[in-house]
């Protein structure tokens, strides 16, 4: 059994339909999606991104000069500049979703059982409270995901949501962005009943983070995405051990087979080829998320949680 904790819906990607067949082809449990995060159809980024990316980010030094490029990334409408539309596979635009379309997504996925979902916020954007704690409640949702890199909100600004995480009993699943790290484990001390999962292997931080969080049972991370290779995922599980650490894929992007479709088997492949025992490695294809994301699952109900914002 495998479980996919972190994926995304892109129709002009890939289908359902197809994603569907994709996980009883590799034997998977089941995938959390997160509603789409570009206007249209989003391209990969360059193997040559992705490796400068992963030299600057690992070295403390250097890090600021991987700071200063994503900064120039996107202008402010949060539409990529010409410059770097370079650096993907195919050269197309690049525009960001400020509102998560989760509505849509637990639309999509109702065919499919297999399939849940992130309640995806942006904390910069206003939020609509009595919505999200409706919606949020469908027996779909997982959790909450914040994406700190993508949507550029403060530390400040994603507190209320930490709350509602808490007050629902809701894992949260966190990308965090530049300058972030502080923050994170001020909120790891200040809401210990929130189970926080650190997308991207602590992106953009990386061991640095997991130095930081061992000391905290709330705090867990993920194998998501191309900005990991083998050798920072072994480090990471060398730094909290295989009960910490969940297996996520980034589907549909990246890791393409001979066809330059999406190949699950590459992602992993990046786990299976660390050689640990097999305990360790169950624990972090699904046993660790099975725990985690279901049979811890409880709620208050949501007119506590309203009474509470007002």
């Amino acid at each position: 059994m495998i479980i996919d904790v972190h994926a995304y819906w892109d129709p002009a990607r890939m289908p359902l339909e197809e994603m569907d067949r994709q996980i009883h082809r590799h034997g998977l449990e089941c995938v959390v999606l997160s509603p789409p995060c570009t206007e249209r159809f989003e391209p990969d980024k360059s193997p040559f991104m992705y490796a400068a990316q992963r030299f600057l980010l690992r070295n403390d030094l250097l890090r600021p000069i991987a700071e200063l490029s994503a900064r120039s990334f996107y202008d402010d409408q949060g539409h990529l500049r010409p410059v770097w539309r370079l650096f993907t596979r195919s050269g197309q635009p690049i525009n960001k979703v400020t509102a998560p379309d989760n509505t849509g997504l637990l639309g999509a996925i109702a065919p499919y059982e297999s399939m849940h979902a992130w309640y995806w916020l942006n904390p910069g954007t206003v939020l609509f409270w009595k919505q999200i704690l409706r919606e949020s409640a469908h027996h779909r949702v997982v959790g909450f995901k914040l994406h700190a890199y993508w949507h550029s909100f403060t530390v400040e600004q994603a507190e209320k949501v930490f709350f509602i995480a808490e007050e629902t009993r809701r894992p949260l699943y966190l990308i965090l962005g530049f300058g972030w790290l502080e923050g994170a484990i001020r909120f790891l001390e200040k809401f210990p009943s929130v189970d926080v999962i650190f997308g991207y292997g602590g992106f953009p931080y990386f061991d640095r983070l997991c130095r930081r969080i061992k000391p905290f049972k709330n705090a867990w991370v993920d194998l998501t995405s191309n900005h990991l290779e083998e050798r920072t995922i072994a480090d990471l599980v060398k730094i909290l051990g295989p009960d910490r650490i969940l297996y996520g894929s980034d589907c549909p992007y990246n890791f393409p087979d001979s066809k330059g479709n999406f190949d699950y088997s590459k992602t992993m492949d990046r786990i299976r080829g660390l050689h640990l025992d097999p305990q360790a490695e169950e624990r972090i294809l699904w046993r660790n998320a099975q725990n985690l994301l279901f049979e811890r699952r409880s709620s208050r109900t949501r007119g506590s949680v309203e009474e509470a914002l007002r």
